[in-house]
């Protein structure tokens, strides 16, 4: 039996510049154990394991701005298999490196997926002549050994033939102990080892609860012979820790957003904030068109959430401290900037010329300034940094307070690195010295792609360094 015979086609593969964000919904919704990392043209440049998220999400609280490029494990650090080679090779390199799946690639282009849980399927379901079983008991008893994750395995009876290992140092039994004997029900609901041997459909990524408050992920699969279940093996991991880590990472994010609402003045800022979309796209700075690759329902939330972070890091740096900067003041303008905006309705893959779709941010800033002075009452200040932030230095009026400039120069800095979070779904890097803030942002943008400084004081800017920007092609996506 050949890889190519017993590889999974139908894998998770996202782009290099997929959200981790979106890597992990999908591998939540599939149920799956890793993602693979593909070219445009089909070729593998590497893999993401559920751990790897749970590991990021662990030191990081906010995703929003990683890549799955960031996180992935490069193509030239994986272990791959050729598709016409043996499942028995295929075994071998997994019980040596102590992996759970292969990569199936040719020419560096990827096939397919063969797992451990498929090849100890297929070892119990051979029918083998008597040096091919002493052969495979040998290479299945290796593979029993290196397993991490608890193996039993049962017949019909629920009698238990095999117990490797790991499950002795998750259960607490030895071998000598269960091997023999009738496999009891240690969770909490009906074990699905009962639906495996009565309908011989296996059951993957099965979280199960103990009695003892632990919680274990299970794979069930049936073993078959001459078309009739005879047993069943499971799989199991403990995983107390990682969903006890999930809940606080969860119970972190409520909090978050919590602690933003409290700074709101009201439901209705709040529900207009979060019902105006975001687009996320691509730019093409030969047509100047834009592609539309997401939609952000709750972009316009996002993006003050977004803005406000961007403030923070400002803050921790100094930036505060300065003369002329009003920390509340920043944040009143910061929430009010955008409520007066008004959003056209695009879809994903439309491409458009976003001088023609998108109102002049001038427009909705002035409203969203009347609102923040008619019915919040907010001081002059925080409505006349609002009023001008997307108004270029030359068309400030001469009543526009002097003193509000570095203010108003800061907001704009806030702006336009939160919209490249938000939108451009890119990175960003700040730094001060004295008066000059120092700026890095990494995006699909090449105008905005750049190392760069400003003074808030005199307004003096200096481009430092311009990044090759990752623009796919726009028009391969009908509008």
């Amino acid at each position: 039996m050949l890889v190519r015979d017993l590889m999974e086609v139908d894998v998770i593969k996202v782009t290099p510049e997929t959200p981790v964000q979106g890597v992990a919904r999908i591998i939540t919704q599939r149920g799956a154990a890793c993602a693979l990392v593909n070219s445009v043209d089909g070729h593998l440049l590497g893999i993401i394991a559920k751990s790897d998220i749970l590991r990021l999400v662990s030191e990081v609280i906010d995703v929003s701005d990683i890549t799955a490029q960031e996180i992935m494990t490069p193509y030239e650090e994986l272990t791959c298999i050729r598709p016409d080679a043996k499942v028995l090779e295929a075994s071998d390199v997994m019980s040596r490196y102590s992996l759970t799946q292969l990569p199936v690639t040719e020419n560096g282009r990827l096939l397919g997926l063969i797992t451990r849980d498929t090849t100890l399927t297929y070892y119990w379901k051979q029918e083998l002549s008597c040096l091919e079983q002493e052969i495979w008991e040998r290479r299945a008893g290796v593979i029993l050994k290196s397993l991490h994750d608890g193996l039993i395995v049962v017949d019909q009876n629920l009698i238990i033939q095999e117990f490797n290992d790991a499950a002795c140092a998750l259960t607490g039994y030895t071998r000598e102990e269960r091997i023999g004997r009738k496999a009891e029900v240690v969770s909490r609901e009906a074990s699905p080892v009962f639906d495996v041997l009565a309908s011989g459909k296996p059951r993957f990524n099965v979280e199960t609860p103990l009695n003892n408050g632990s919680t274990w992920l299970c794979n069930f699969l049936p073993l078959i012979e001459e078309g009739q279940v005879t047993g069943v093996v499971q799989t199991f991991q403990d995983i107390t820790n990682r969903k006890r880590l999930e809940a606080q990472l969860v119970a972190a994010k409520d909090e978050l957003e919590k602690a933003f609402a409290l700074t709101l003045p009201n439901s209705r800022v709040e529900y207009k904030l979060k019902s105006t979309p975001e687009y996320r796209d691509t730019y093409d700075p030969e047509t100047g068109l834009i592609r539309i690759m997401e939609i952000i329902p709750d972009g316009n939330y996002l993006h003050v959430i977004n803005a406000l972070k961007v403030a923070a890091d400002l803050n921790e740096n100094g930036v505060m401290q300065l003369i002329g900067i009003n920390k509340d003041d920043l944040v009143q303008a910061i929430i009010f900037h955008d409520l007066g905006k008004a959003q056209p309705e695009l879809a994903v893959g439309s491409v458009v010329d976003p001088k023609e779709v998108f109102e002049d941010g001038r427009y909705h800033a002035a409203r969203s300034a009347d609102m923040a002075a008619q019915f919040y009452k907010k001081n002059s200040d925080v409505v006349n940094l609002i009023r001008y932030h997307h108004h270029s230095k030359e068309e400030i009026p001469d009543e526009f307070p002097r003193y509000l400039m570095p203010m108003l120069r800061l907001f704009k800095i806030v702006d336009g690195l939160s919209a490249c979070l938000t939108r451009r779904d890119g990175r960003v890097e700040q730094d001060k010295r004295d008066s000059w803030i120092q700026v890095t942002e990494r995006n699909n943008h090449p105008d905005f792609s750049r190392r760069w400084e400003l003074n808030l004081l005199t307004g003096e800017t200096r481009v430092l360094e311009h990044f090759p920007a990752d623009i796919p092609p726009l028009l391969d996506v009908a509008n």
